[in-house]
């Protein structure tokens, strides 16, 4: 949402699937802050017990602005 394009692309259906598999997405642009870069990075962990839970992004959010 902060780059206003798809964190994964491909230039197939399997492709695509492949990438959101394996976790590999463009860089996030250093236009945004360290903090909600490592945000996004956690939020896009293949492995969903490895993703932050809702408290722990509202705790981030919380002590982010």
């Amino acid at each position: 949402m902060c780059t206003l394009k798809p964190p994964f692309d491909g230039s197939s259906l399997p492709g695509l699937a492949m990438r959101i598999v394996q976790g590999k997405y463009k860089p996030i642009s250093n236009n945004y802050s360290s903090k909600l870069k490592d945000l996004i990075k956690r939020l896009l962990i293949t492995k969903p017990s490895r993703r932050p839970s809702i408290n722990q992004i509202l705790s981030f959010l919380t002590h982010f602005y």
